[in-house]
């Protein structure tokens, strides 16, 4: 399935959180890379996002990995705030999009997309 994750944070949360998964060994080898979004007709584009192909065994990797990065960053931002957004589609022709958009402390935002995206991952 192909994922597109957006992420709002404190400072270029976007470049950090990449640099963070290039990082990872349990993710080595995985074409993780910045884009832009989709553009879905009545929404505003250009909006930076990590684009990836994933699978069952790999997006919980990744949502593993983002959630270790909003946790290493409590220490120096305690009351940061996190939007995650997150696209997958799950037919190669693009038939199947869902999309997952959470708000508010970063913990609680990383939580909720792990919790929410372990069913799609499953039945994918």
């Amino acid at each position: 399935m192909q994922i597109e994750m957006g992420v709002d944070g404190d400072g270029d949360v976007v470049a950090q959180l990449n640099a963070w998964l290039a990082s990872r060994p349990d993710l080595a080898g995985m074409d993780v890379r910045r884009a832009r979004a989709t553009v879905v007709p009545g929404q505003l584009g250009a909006v930076e996002v990590l684009a990836f192909l994933a699978t069952e065994v790999t997006l919980p990797l990744v949502l593993n990995a983002v959630y270790d990065f909003f946790r290493s960053r409590r220490r120096s931002r305690p009351a940061e705030r996190a939007r995650v957004t997150v696209t997958w589609t799950d037919h190669p022709d693009g038939t199947r999009t869902t999309m997952l958009d959470l708000d508010g402390p970063a913990d609680a935002v990383v939580e909720a997309a792990h919790a929410a995206l372990e069913g799609p991952a499953a039945g994918a």
